[in-house]
């Protein structure tokens, strides 16, 4: 089995790669906004449609202009401009009547993804009540999920029909660098895959099985490393030895445990201050954020997605509180789908996870509703 583990002292040789930079823009780009399409005629053919702030647009125009050139036809369209053709709605409300011209009559081929930017403050999401939400000691009254969004509510069924997925910020500095790391993502690296175990709060091995589970599935044919945060464990590794492994490069990184808000344990392995250790790596990764409970865009998610070129350039993360072998269920599903379909873009893969679980995972369609696509849909994937 290939299975690279890397630890405190162990010399590696890895390839360098030079990530693409966004230049920042001058000060006659700032007031950038693309202009206004009309969102009732059926001549429109888009690909993706971005809904976004329009002091969001300067940064976005590198991304719609990339897409453009690699044939994903994309609209960028404003919150103001959704009110304006839909009066009588909430923005929710108009967002989902955008969704349902570009599906029944907007030209084929139909939107394949739809990219909000913004909090759910700027974008609003849908709250649901929780499953728990009537039992003692309630882990959590309410949740809040974007992927009602990709239903077409004017055909009928409960399967959606396009790939949601949200950048939860507007904050010029921070869309700059995810941006740029969406677009200089896949680069070179060591590993394709990294599986990290977080102990448990008894301080056992419940999520390694898990780790161990699912590292086990991956094929040997793929570079891959399994780490550990507990320090007795078997793929112990320090912060430091971890980060170096993560500057080298990896495809997608899987983080099993009960994350804080600012820490990756209890003991704090992970946390904001040492993520910055990780600036300038030059190779971002995509996540996968396997925890039991927790705020979805957590400051420690935040700071990794936010990083000047390392860290993350997007994530599938459970919202609030999830059981562990039905999320270890679903992340095997996810990269079954990942590695065996060769989908060209993440919003295919994480489509076909979402259309899939109603098959799949009969019973549990809650916990597929509660993944959300952090960042770019049509963001390209690595072809393994």
């Amino acid at each position: 089995m290939r299975v690279f583990v890397l630890f405190a002292g162990m010399l590696v040789v890895a390839l360098a790669v030079t990530a693409c930079r966004e230049e920042a823009p001058t000060q006659n780009e700032t007031d950038f906004v693309f202009p206004d399409i009309d969102l009732l005629d059926p001549d429109n053919q888009f690909d993706m449609v971005i809904v976004a702030p329009p002091t969001t647009h300067t940064y976005l125009s590198l991304l719609v202009s990339t897409r453009n050139q690699e044939g994903i036809r994309t609209a960028v369209i404003t919150p103001e401009h959704i009110n304006e053709t839909f009066p009588q709605t909430s923005l929710r409300e108009g967002i989902s009547g955008v969704v349902a011209e570009s599906q029944n009559r907007w030209q084929e081929p139909h939107t394949q993804y739809l990219l909000l930017v913004g909090s759910e403050a700027e974008i609003p999401a849908f709250r649901f009540r929780s499953r728990f939400a009537n039992t003692p000691d309630s882990i959590e009254e309410y949740i809040d999920l974007d992927w009602p969004y990709a239903l077409n509510i004017e055909d009928g069924d409960s399967l959606p029909d396009l790939a949601v997925g949200r950048i939860p910020f507007s904050d010029k500095s921070k869309l700059k660098n995810l941006l740029a790391k969406i677009l200089s993502y896949p680069g070179p690296g060591f590993y394709k895959i990294m599986a990290l175990s977080d102990a448990d709060t008894a301080n056992n091995n419940y999520y390694e099985q898990f780790a161990d589970h699912f590292i086990d599935r991956v094929s040997d044919d793929v570079q891959k490393g399994r780490f550990d945060i507990r320090p007795d464990a078997p793929h112990a590794i320090s912060p430091t030895a971890f980060l170096d492994s993560l500057a080298r490069g990896t495809a997608y990184l899987n983080y099993f445990g009960l994350a804080t808000p600012t820490s990756w344990s209890q003991s704090d392995f992970l946390n904001q201050s040492i993520l910055q250790m990780l600036q300038n790596s030059r190779r971002p990764f995509f996540l996968y954020q396997f925890h039991q409970e927790g705020a979805v865009f957590s400051p420690i998610l935040e700071a990794l997605l936010t990083l000047e070129e390392g860290g993350a350039c997007g994530a599938i993360v459970p919202t609030g509180y999830n059981y562990a072998y039905t999320t270890d269920q679903i992340l095997n599903n996810v990269y079954m789908v990942l590695l065996n379909q060769n989908h060209p873009r993440i919003g295919d893969a994480f489509l076909t996870i979402q259309q899939s679980g109603f098959l799949r995972f009969p019973g549990n369609n809650q916990e597929i509703h509660r993944l959300r696509l952090v960042g770019d849909p049509s963001m390209p994937i690595p072809q393994f």
